[in-house]
């Protein structure tokens, strides 16, 4: 008898697009969702990571998160839930509520257990029969992987988060091996950077200076399927049984041409039978247009608007002009009279390159890495001192994203 899993991730409940909140477009997706997992009888839901945008989401977040469980369990009782904390979520927060959630078929992991077969959970398929074992590997923050030393190079940082990596999902392998003996198939998941993956402006980096980048190979071959979190962009990482499921909601404009899905896996016999990708509705449109001041209300007209439930956001880069900025967006408003569109972001691009300036973004647009960039680049600094600043700074970072 097929068992047939969702694979989602990096949910980010809580999030807001500058300073606008995306309730709406959450409510759809979770209702989309369970509609899902209804029609295609699912016996498991999976989240990889990042349930939550903050390590302190707002109160709204919990209640969607919780509604949402409540109402997946009332109307598909045999579909169980994973999920693992992500580098956003606070393990603690995300575990608070495990006990209670239990009764209810959620298995939830904050941090990598010491055994690692405490991470692990079988499941059965309609007929009773033990179908699947999964290895449920949430984000392994640096503290996790390595002794801390203010003296450690980069590379060296680099060869013991990767080593860490490593060791945990051998670990987790190992605790799959007797399940895999008995004819089950094993899958695990995971909420880090495969290297040469297709990132978008709105994933923070993890570890110290995003040096815990791996390689697919660190997998191994004792999983039938690694279901991924962190990269937003829906994408394979070596293989079709290593993959991110992406986003579900676009969280940046730099993901307006994404086409945000969920992975829908088969599992028979033993075995990954089938995976593919269900296209998630799009609920609110983000979209992108790139003009000169000459061009830009004429662009604007012929600017293509999908059909969705709710107006598009739109983010408008202009060359180079000395038109004011209230200037440009009251043409950029004019030319969106009658049209289910709102402006959201104007930008201008360099001159000499042609990519929107950091310096025309407001301060709450940039990334704390982005702000230190500007700021190291303002003086003077020799190679070496340049680059120790750096680390230092990922590493203050990583302590903070991790508290």
């Amino acid at each position: 008898m097929a068992f047939t899993v969702l694979h989602t991730a990096d949910w980010h409940l809580g999030v807001r697009l500058r300073e606008l909140d995306r309730e709406a477009e959450y409510t759809a997706f979770l209702a989309w969702l369970i509609g899902v997992a209804e029609n295609e009888a699912a016996d498991l839901l999976v989240v990889a990571g990042d349930v939550f945008e903050s390590a302190n989401p707002p109160q709204s977040a919990f209640k969607m998160w919780y509604d949402f469980l409540a109402a997946l369990r009332q109307r598909c009782p045999q579909c169980a839930v994973v999920a693992v904390a992500g580098n956003h979520d606070s393990p603690h927060v995300l575990e608070s509520a495990s006990a209670v959630l239990a009764g209810m078929g959620v298995f939830i992991i904050g941090e990598m257990p010491e055994d690692a077969a405490r991470c692990v959970r079988v499941y059965t398929d309609k007929s009773g029969k033990q179908a699947l074992a999964l290895a449920a590997v949430p984000f392994l923050r640096d503290r996790d992987l390595r002794s801390g030393s203010v003296d450690f190079s980069a590379e060296t940082i680099q060869t013991h988060l990767r080593e860490g990596i490593r060791a945990c999902y051998d670990a987790a392998g190992a605790a799959l091996a007797a399940h895999r003996s008995a004819g089950l198939a094993i899958m695990a998941t995971g909420h880090l950077t495969v290297a040469g993956g297709s990132v978008s402006e709105s994933e923070r980096d993890i570890h110290v200076g995003n040096l815990g980048a791996v390689s697919a190979e660190i997998f191994g071959t004792g999983f039938d399927y690694v279901a991924l979190g962190h990269l937003h962009r829906p994408q394979r990482a070596g293989s079709d049984a290593v993959r991110y499921s992406g986003s579900p909601v676009a969280l940046s404009f730099s993901e307006w041409k994404d086409v945000k899905e969920i992975r829908v896996l088969t599992f028979e016999n033993g075995a990954l039978k089938a995976t593919r990708g269900l296209p998630v509705p799009v609920t609110r449109p983000l979209l992108r247009v790139q003009a000169s001041v000459e061009m830009l209300e004429a662009e604007i007209l012929m600017m293509p608007l999908p059909e969705s439930p709710l107006p598009a956001w739109l983010e408008v880069t202009v060359s180079p002009t000395a038109e004011p900025a209230a200037v440009l967006a009251e043409c950029i408003r004019k030319a969106l009279t009658g049209r289910r569109a709102e402006l959201l972001a104007l930008r201008r691009t360099g001159a000499a390159t042609g990519t929107a300036s950091a310096a025309s973004a407001e301060l709450h647009e940039l990334k704390p890495a982005e702000v230190f960039e500007s700021l190291l680049n303002a003086g003077p600094l020799p190679g070496a001192e340049r680059a120790s600043l750096r680390l230092t700074f990922s590493q203050l970072l990583d302590q903070h994203s991790a508290a």
